[in-house]
């Protein structure tokens, strides 16, 4: 996309571009989860859907009913190697110009919550909008690849608010002979992954919507208050905002669940159990 963004020389080595980079370093995060997955045992085109539960999926039931930790582990999994090639190209091309805008701390702040952002959202319309409607447990978990709620794993959520927080840094800052392409070129970036969510089966768009939500605001946020020139004020307030917005995520799927997924949840626990047992058995002796 044509944005103006600083790019590394080709004296500096990879590992002084590690030690300055966050982006880099969550790329790196997400590469090595797959890594240790697959090295598990996981299939690396399309793993089971009990086997991304295991891994700590965003499963609504699950993550509704106690598993608030979901919301975090999810962000770094990926359901094959496409998806996860995918969005590793998306932040390595937005992550270095967010961060480079923002600054590391402020970056990973807006990387994090948007990707709670995202976790909340596909959490709560999977548990309260899916779950409620389809109350016929029937063995779904054990026989359906694509559960109904689904789960739900990947970057996507924050890379979407990375596209969120520079989108609305461009929009707010002052004309330059590149902010009105910048605007443009995001904005299409932005509408086309939604409009894909829309018509391709198997996306989660509300984990899109949420992270892109997130990171409006919180690039709004942090844009117009942690600028200001005050000594510790940005660093401060940025680290303030990161904290906050992280309990009200934690808060948000701590609610007290419905008898459905507190159902749903024994149901999932009982196949997850089943499957660990059916594997060791099948070991060799």
């Amino acid at each position: 996309m044509p944005v103006q963004a600083p790019s590394p020389t080709a004296s500096r080595s990879v590992f002084a571009l590690l030690r300055e980079r966050l982006f880099m370093l969550l790329l790196l995060a997400n590469v090595a989860y797959f890594l240790v997955m697959v090295g598990a045992g996981v299939n690396w085109q399309s793993p089971r859907t009990l086997d991304l539960l295991k891994w700590g999926g965003n499963f609504a039931p699950l993550t509704l009913t106690g598993d608030w930790w979901r919301l975090l582990t999810s962000m770094f999994m990926h359901g094959g190697l496409l998806h996860l090639a995918l969005n590793m190209l998306m932040l390595y091309q937005l992550g270095q110009i967010v961060e480079w805008r923002y600054g590391s701390l402020r970056f990973g702040v807006i990387y994090l919550l948007s990707g709670l952002g995202g976790g909340v959202a596909s959490a709560l319309w999977n548990g309260y909008h899916k779950v409620e409607a389809n109350l016929n447990l029937g063995g779904a978990l054990r026989h359906v690849q694509f559960l109904q709620p689904a789960v739900s794993v990947g970057a996507s959520g924050a890379i979407m608010g990375l596209a969120g927080a520079w989108l609305i840094t461009r929009w707010l800052e002052p004309p330059d002979a590149h902010r009105s392409g910048d605007v443009k070129t995001i904005g299409q970036v932005i509408l086309v992954n939604l409009a894909i969510g829309f018509v391709v089966s198997g996306i989660d768009q509300s984990a899109h919507v949420g992270g892109l939500s997130a990171g409006l605001i919180s690039g709004f946020l942090l844009m117009r208050i942690g600028t200001r020139p005050r000594v510790m004020l940005g660093p401060v307030f940025a680290l303030l905002l990161g904290g906050f917005g992280t309990a009200a995520a934690i808060a948000l799927v701590s609610v007290p669940p419905s008898e459905t997924l507190r159902a749903y949840r024994q149901q999932a626990l009982r196949d997850m159990q089943r499957t660990v047992q059916s594997s060791v058995s099948d070991m060799p002796r």
